[in-house]
């Protein structure tokens, strides 16, 4: 509960991820989307399996959504930085 009532609401940005599912997980990127209208970077390792419930949130109807794929952790940054400047 810690996560969902303190650390959701003073975050600037979620990296999420999300090739295993989580209830909890899900719950708090619904949560930073819908109620504090932040954004949440979704990412998975390239040739994992993704739930469409994930890929389908990523669209232009949840502009704070975003899904990518990455072959490194470190190629995560540039999309990080990217999100942090608007």
């Amino acid at each position: 509960m810690h996560d969902i009532h303190e650390m959701v609401p003073s975050c600037d940005i979620m990296v999420a991820e999300v090739r295993y599912p989580s209830l909890g997980l899900g719950w708090e990127m619904a949560t930073i989307v819908e109620k504090f209208k932040k954004p949440v970077l979704m990412c998975a390792k390239e040739g994992t399996n993704v739930s469409k419930l994930v890929q389908g949130a990523a669209n232009s109807k949840n502009p704070n959504c975003t899904f990518i794929r990455y072959e490194k952790m470190t190629n995560l940054i540039p999309h990080i930085k990217k999100i942090l400047e608007v």
